[in-house]
């Protein structure tokens, strides 16, 4: 939560629309501000109220303070659908602002080492970037390979990241005798080398925001398939190819994944044509960035009046 500044005019903002959201309408009613709330998450999203307790009361939370909010900014155009399809009532038209990311770095970046080296047993490497909790469902990625290694037994899981679910899943790997085709490699503060040296990024997720390690993938070249989350629908599907799945639609995941394994060409195209076209309507610089933001608060300020 902040209170940003410009113009001398005041207006509170709330990462979010649960605790911290809470937080800063209790505070500009204190204060007699205005209340700017920004939304990353697909909150609404079945799976997301499905997960915990938190996150239903989270639910509850948010659909009490965004029709009273002054302004809200979303990081995708799948949460302003949601919150149309779902109706739930705003002061005004949310923004759709997404999350910076420096893409023009994995763009031009050298890899450091290679997986194909790392792992020279495997002839084909699947990526898995996210942290180790259940929304991004890395669980069902493992199911994914389990189906896969029937016709092609050569082929490895590579995961990175960290989180509360990191030995159940290295506990699963073991169980399913999966050890020698899934490497866990921790959390990393440098991807580059892994997006840009391995055959595939998956993205399992049961919902996201927006979906940032998906689009450093494509901008390092790497070819993806993605479950129907976040901003994945507007990037994978390209002239009749679609590389989206639905949520835990196994046969789906294995179709589209075995296709990519088997045709050269078709990774091919989809480094040098998929993912460039992806990625291009989110290059910005910083400096868009921040002035977007800027004007998007001045906007707010406006439809305040």
């Amino acid at each position: 939560m902040k209170i940003e500044n410009s113009r001398n005019d005041l207006v509170i903002s709330s990462q979010d629309p649960f605790e911290c959201g809470l937080a800063a309408y209790q505070l500009s009613k204190l204060a007699k501000l205005s209340l700017h709330i920004q939304i990353h998450t697909d909150f609404l999203s079945p799976y997301f109220a499905s997960l915990s307790l938190l996150n239903r009361l989270r639910v509850l939370i948010a659909r009490h303070i965004l029709p009273k909010a002054n302004a809200v900014r979303v990081v995708s155009q799948r949460i302003k659908n949601s919150l149309e399809i779902c109706n739930l009532p705003v002061a005004t038209e949310p923004t759709v602002l997404p999350i910076f990311a420096n893409l023009e770095k994995f763009k031009i970046a050298e890899p450091v080492f290679s997986l194909q080296e790392k792992y020279s047993h495997w002839g084909f490497i699947i990526l898995a970037v996210a942290r180790l909790s259940p929304e991004k469902n890395i669980a069902f990625a493992i199911k994914i390979l389990q189906e896969i290694l029937k016709t092609y037994p050569k082929t490895g899981l590579v995961i990175v990241g960290d989180g509360s679910l990191g030995e159940s899943l290295k506990f699963k790997v073991k169980s399913l005798k999966l050890d020698e085709n899934v490497a866990f490699e921790g959390w990393q503060e440098n991807t580059v080398s892994y997006y840009k040296t391995a055959n595939l990024f998956l993205q399992t997720s049961l919902y996201e925001g927006f979906g940032l390690s998906l689009l450093e993938a494509l901008a390092s070249g790497c070819p993806a398939v993605s479950s129907d989350v976040g901003i994945a629908p507007e990037i994978l599907n390209h002239k009749g190819h679609s590389f989206v799945c639905p949520v835990n639609d196994l046969a789906c995941f294995v179709s589209t994944i075995s296709q990519l394994i088997e045709d050269n060409q078709l990774r091919i195209f989809f480094s040098t044509q998929i993912a460039p076209a992806a990625v291009l309507p989110f290059v910005q610089s910083k400096e868009y960035y921040l002035r977007a933001y800027k004007m998007s608060l001045e906007n707010y300020r406006a439809n305040i009046r």
